[in-house]
């Protein structure tokens, strides 16, 4: 115990514990733990390395007294460059990376130069290039993502493998650690930034230039924080605006449960790397458990609680205290049982069965309640096979966390996957690895840039849309002013949704669409766009939501200002207690309906287990719901779910 909390070991101790507990607690496969698999630890560094780069960026200027709520932000704004560099402005990869590494600089020398110079508070400057980078980003992309095709293999060269198994983003990060390292403990620069957030007083007086050390320190900042942002550009295959959402959150717990202090002062790279790795390994082995998200969030945090009171002297005194009073009572009985139970329960967590199939189900996101239902009406048919077991994660509308895990249920074993992919060419490149390996796949609702899948189930959106869009026409007899709700960009349903009411109407020039909102599928998201398209324009005779929840929540902002009598309103899903209900109520004047896909999921997947052929494309049935009939439809609805 004494050399595990020397001091120069003690920001490791967490990672060690959670190590050890991860290698008892991984699944085994052919009588070796996954966890220990060399391909799963390296997809763990592979997983850390864009936030791990923040995270060494953030330790500079923590480290320093400061701190950087913009990195998450940047990113965003340089994966927006990358991509417009390559497709649009055909710079070439090495040009459009030089440009987007400058453009971070550039962000970061504006955080430096305010802090320093403007001796504005380092939260209030980067809480507002967060805002301004996050607004060029969408600018730039006018809030849709730009793709980034496979011709580009210069650029995409770096989501590669380095001999076939290493991958490049994780030589990347590891090499900065090494760099930074070094410029941190062996320069001049790296010792004046201890001393500036120490004392900055002091350190002033000792005559080190703090303000140029500082600005020079957000700027490296801002320039790691690019450097991320060309990787994950060309992991993600896109440029996307809605990137780096709370990564600075996470280079900031990295940093701290490595062993910085916020206050500034201390703090090293290499133990960013540990703190970083350290939650990499925890997410890693939950995944591989299959433990359901809520508990995996306990988890997390809680584990990350411990591996910070770890590094600490309090920790290390309640330790020998409490190991003194074990050895007065015999206790190393009830540690043992202590042990078991821990085990018992993270392995009770998620057990697997003895089912004769697994099936890996990635769900998107489990916000909207179209994707509850479309959970519960697989879960409901699996019930029926006895033979299969179903393991769902969800992805909560992340790209990356979507195929980091699809890679964690392939190491499960699992006998096929199903997929709702958040957006098609993230996700692409991970369905075809997949699919290649021999695991047969089922696409759901959103295609993906590939026919490397074995089925895809959906209704047609484009369909859909132009039904609605021809509906409208009839609600507005040819004229009108209508606001369109659209869901996530770069999701081929919300292209498609779009698309099909845009041709559908293309014939009535007197209905002109005056706002077309991004909601992102959320009634929260849909609330705040319809305020502001209240507020621009004094009447709207439509609103088109692209999914229900977004229809209903501009609905409601109308009525908390009393306009909703002047708009009629249509939405997509029609689920019974939800869209169709609504319209029953009239708070929709119709919605489509757009199966689950959950349970036609299940019938096919075991289809394909049973070795039955199957097409490669099942289209499902829409309706059109009005007054009229949506009684009717809900009983139908009912009465399906039941059985």
């Amino acid at each position: 115990m004494r050399f595990l909390f020397r001091s120069w070991l003690r920001p490791y101790v967490g990672l060690i514990l959670v190590f050890i507990l991860a290698c008892f607690f991984s699944p085994v496969r052919n009588g070796w733990p996954v966890f220990l698999q060399i391909e799963n630890i390296l997809d763990i560094v592979r997983q850390a390395s864009v936030r791990g780069i923040l995270a060494v960026g953030m330790t500079f200027v923590i480290i320093s007294g400061g701190i950087d709520l913009s990195v998450g932000s940047v990113l965003a704004l340089a994966t927006v460059i990358s991509a417009l560099s390559i497709t649009e402005w055909q710079l070439g990869a090495p040009a459009a990376i030089s440009l987007t590494l400058i453009s971070g600089a550039l962000a970061g020398l504006f955080n430096g130069v305010a802090t320093a110079k403007g001796r504005i508070q380092p939260f209030v400057t980067t809480l507002a290039m967060m805002s301004i980078a996050r607004g060029l980003a969408m600018a730039f992309s006018h809030n849709y993502t730009i793709p980034i095709h496979n011709d580009q293999t210069v650029f995409l060269w770096l989501e590669g493998f380095v001999f076939g198994i290493i991958p490049i983003p994780a030589v990347f990060f590891l090499l900065i650690v090494a760099v930074f390292q070094v410029l941190l403990v062996y320069t001049a620069f790296g010792r004046n930034l201890y001393a500036i957030g120490g004392n900055e007083t002091a350190a002033r007086l000792a005559g080190v230039r703090v303000d140029r050390n500082k600005i020079i320190t957000y700027a490296l900042c801002g320039c790691l924080s690019a450097a991320a942002g060309v990787l994950q550009a060309a992991q993600m295959h896109q440029g996307d605006p809605k990137e780096g959402v709370a990564f600075e959150l996470d280079a900031i717990a990295a940093v701290v449960v490595g062993g910085a202090n916020l206050a500034g002062g201390s703090g090293n790279v290499v133990g960013s790397l540990a703190g970083a790795l350290l939650i990499g390994v925890i997410v890693n082995v939950l995944g591989l458990r299959n433990v359901e998200p809520s508990i995996q969030k306990i988890v997390i945090g809680a584990l990350l609680v411990l591996a910070v009171a770890a590094q600490t002297q309090t920790f290390n005194q309640i330790w020998r205290n409490t190991m003194k009073r074990f050895r007065r009572m015999q206790t190393w009985m009830i540690a043992i049982l202590c042990l078991a139970g821990v085990a018992g329960f993270m392995t009770g967590c998620s057990s697997k069965s003895d089912a004769k199939y697994l099936i890996g189900f990635s769900q998107c996101n489990y916000n909207e309640p179209w994707r509850k239902a479309m959970n519960d009406a697989a879960a409901a048919q699996a019930a029926k096979y006895p033979d299969i077991q179903l393991n769902f994660q969800d992805a909560e509308q992340k790209n990356d966390q979507q195929g980091n895990q699809v890679r964690l249920l392939v190491r499960q074993g699992i006998d096929l996957l199903i997929i709702s992919p958040n957006e098609a060419a993230p996700l692409t490149p991970v369905v075809e690895e997949v699919y290649n390996s021999g695991i047969p796949v089922i696409v759901l609702d959103r295609a993906i840039l590939s026919d490397a899948y074995t089925c895809f189930i959906g209704a047609d959106n484009r369909e859909i849309g132009r039904r609605a869009g021809e509906y409208a026409v009839k609600l507005l007899n040819g004229k009108g002013k209508v606001v369109e709700i659209q869901g996530l960009p770069g999701s081929p349903p919300a292209i498609d949704r779009s698309e099909g009411f845009h041709e559908a109407i293309a014939d009535y020039p007197e209905i002109e669409i005056i706002h077309n909102p991004v909601a992102d599928w959320l009634k929260s998201k849909a609330i705040d766009q319809m305020k502001i398209a209240l507020q621009a324009h004094p009447h709207i005779d439509l609103v088109y939501g692209h999914n229900d929840p977004m229809a209903l929540g501009a609905r409601l902002a109308a009525a908390q200002v009393g306009r909703e009598a002047e708009m009629k309103f249509l939405g997509i899903d029609a689920l019974w207690h939800e869209g169709v209900q609504a319209v029953i109520d009239g708070q929709l004047d119709a919605t489509f309906w757009y199966p689950t896909c959950g349970r036609e999921a299940v019938e096919y997947a075991m289809k394909i287990l049973n070795g039955e052929n199957v097409p490669k494309t099942v289209t499902l049935p829409t309706k059109l719901v009005t007054q009229e009939n949506a009684q009717e439809f809900q009983n139908e609805l009912k009465a399906a779910s039941d059985s």
